[in-house]
């Protein structure tokens, strides 16, 4: 299990964000580590372990 990195007090996580509409994965995704979401009413929060990206090929 990986724990998240503490900044200070707020917690980050590690997001695949689409920087391109089209193209390769390698190129329309880039990993990167931002804020961890607050939990607002009529929301739920859930921990992801493990999840999986499907590329037709």
């Amino acid at each position: 299990m990986t724990v998240p990195k503490m900044v200070g007090e707020d917690e980050v996580m590690r997001a695949w964000r689409v920087v391109h509409e089209l193209g390769p994965p390698q190129q329309a995704l880039q990993l990167e580590e931002i804020p961890e979401p607050t939990v607002r009413r009529g929301t739920v929060k859930i921990q992801v372990e493990a999840a999986a990206l499907h590329r037709p090929g």
